[in-house]
């Protein structure tokens, strides 16, 4: 029997029927077919791989990193809201219904300007477009996204992003412990994330963090916490201390104490590294007090720390810089949404 991916999948095939995206068939207006096939094959590589997954130069960085969350939890699900959506223009993530609006289908130019920050003439792919448009475009009049150039219509605030992931029903537990303001100590805001039951964490920060430059504090960016190992069971890391900080001088050690040899990283999107603990654990009762507060005692040598994580962002697993300190990513950094696993 046909699975109901192979169901959608036909009738989207099918050249004779008028989809709900005007993007997937102008993608390639000389040759439909060609244009259906490739939509459809994007939208397995990305329920296969959700590292695929790209906001490319449009500002849906955060629809981007819940899609994310959601393919790699969900990847069937994800897959038949995409067809859905292509089809019928409704799409349903558990209990989220996702209708965007007419403008929003109606877009064929998938091309957006260059502006002030981009020089170069950058896409996004339909299969992202559907997908990730759809979602932010539906979640009300003052988010529309009739266009790849509406910068505005695409910002998503850490409140949409937890009610995404509250609308589904698939969580546990959601977390919204962002502020577009910053906290008054950001430090223990960034250790307590080690705490967190296994979930799917998106942290809120400056984009210029993680190409090293000096971050501004105004929050722009969307990324996922975790090294994209794996096909769902949340992001936070196999032993719940993603983020560790190697303090100046101190040894790379196992969790038994023991000296450990660094592998180096292979370059395979769920290939785990293996990331060796260091002296001052980040929730380790040598860095933090019972009250979750960082000791008085490490905190100088904390902030100085270099940080060690990686993050799903721009359609890739991104490390940070290699200099990274703790003192300046907390310049750029804003908190996270949390949904439990």
């Amino acid at each position: 029997m046909a699975s109901a991916f192979d169901i959608k999948k036909n009738e989207i095939l099918d050249i004779n029927r008028k989809l709900a995206f005007a993007c997937i068939d102008a993608a390639e207006p000389g040759n439909i077919k060609r244009a259906r096939e490739r939509f459809i094959k994007d939208v397995e590589k990305r329920r296969n791989n959700p590292t695929y997954i790209a906001q490319g130069g449009s500002s849906l960085c955060g629809a981007a990193a819940f899609m994310y969350c959601i393919a790699r939890e969900k990847p069937d699900d994800f897959a038949l809201y995409a067809l859905d959506l292509a089809l019928t223009g409704k799409g349903h993530l558990g209990g989220l219904e996702v209708t965007p609006g007419q403008t929003c289908r109606d877009s064929e130019s998938l091309s957006i300007d260059a502006s002030f920050f981009f020089t170069q003439k950058r896409t996004i792919a339909p299969a992202d477009w559907v997908t990730l448009a759809s979602l932010r475009d539906s979640t009300g009049s003052l988010s529309a996204m009739p266009s790849v150039n509406s910068d505005l219509g695409g910002m998503t605030f850490p409140d949409a992003l937890a009610g995404w992931f509250r609308g589904t029903g698939w969580f546990s537990a959601v977390r919204n412990n962002a502020d577009i303001l910053g906290f008054n100590d950001s430090l223990r805001h960034l250790l307590g994330i080690n705490s967190l039951p296994l979930s799917y964490v998106c942290l809120l920060i400056n984009a210029s963090v993680m190409t090293g430059d000096l971050a501004l504090r105004i929050p722009n960016h969307w990324v996922v916490l975790g090294d994209g190992a794996g096909q769902g069971g949340g992001s936070n890391g196999n032993d719940g201390s993603t983020i560790r900080i190697a303090t100046p001088g101190a040894k790379i050690l196992d969790s038994r104490g023991r000296p450990v040899m660094i592998v180096p990283k292979v370059e395979t999107p769920y290939q785990h590294e293996i990331a060796p603990r260091v002296s001052c654990l980040p929730d380790s009762p040598a860095c933090v007090a019972n009250s979750g507060d960082p000791r008085a005692s490490r905190r100088a040598e904390l902030e100085k720390g270099k940080l060690n994580f990686e993050v799903y962002s721009w359609a890739e697993i991104r490390r940070h810089p290699a200099d990274l300190t703790v003192e300046k990513f907390l310049t750029g950094y804003f908190g996270y949404v949390a949904a439990t696993v």
